[in-house]
């Protein structure tokens, strides 16, 4: 008996614990100040990924944004694409679905401690939620899927941040360089 009294003490300071570090690590990765990719253009939501798609949600997963993301796969590249699709798609949630109070979802933007997530405190209605936007889910692997398909999204798929050939200002350069009339010297 006194086993499972000291077990029960150490689930809320394990809770405690993970709170702490979750707020932690995401302060850490927003002032690191990671690049970040422009969030995927298509996406579905959260009606039709939970009850269409018939997807299930675990418990501590992230949903920042349009980024659905289980804390085991946060890293700083998804978390601050997370938040800059809160200001693309002016999108301002930043929920927790908790693991300490039957899987309910809690607002935990600016949580301090484990009260934020605790049974008792104010809920998420998962009806208020129904119309938000998923455009990218993030499993505890730590690699982004298609909400709508569920393969693993292809990097290569959005526009190279990189690809210089597509900027217009350098259009006339490049129709120098195709026409080989490219000086290469100082003529």
């Amino acid at each position: 008996m006194r086993m499972w009294k000291e077990r029960r003490l150490c689930v809320p300071a394990l809770a405690l614990a993970m709170i702490l570090f979750i707020s932690a690590v995401c302060t850490a990765y927003a002032a690191e100040g990671a690049a970040s990719s422009p969030p995927a253009k298509k996406g579905t939501t959260y009606y039709r990924y939970t009850k269409e798609l018939g997807n299930k949600i675990p418990a501590t997963t992230l949903f920042i944004g349009t980024y659905l993301i289980d804390i085991r796969g946060l890293n700083g590249t998804n978390y601050q694409e997370a938040l800059e699709s809160r200001k693309t798609y002016h999108q301002d949630n930043f929920y927790y679905k908790t693991e300490i109070d039957e899987s309910s979802w809690h607002d935990v933007e600016n949580a301090e401690n484990i009260a934020k997530i605790s049974p008792g405190s104010k809920r998420i209605d998962e009806e208020s939620m129904r119309d938000l936007l998923i455009t990218v889910v993030i499993g505890k692997d730590g690699l982004p899927r298609d909400p709508e398909e569920g393969g693993t999204k292809n990097p290569f798929e959005d526009p190279d941040p990189y690809g210089l050939s597509g900027l217009s200002e350098l259009q006339p350069l490049l129709e120098v360089y195709e026409n080989g009339k490219f000086a290469t010297g100082s003529e």
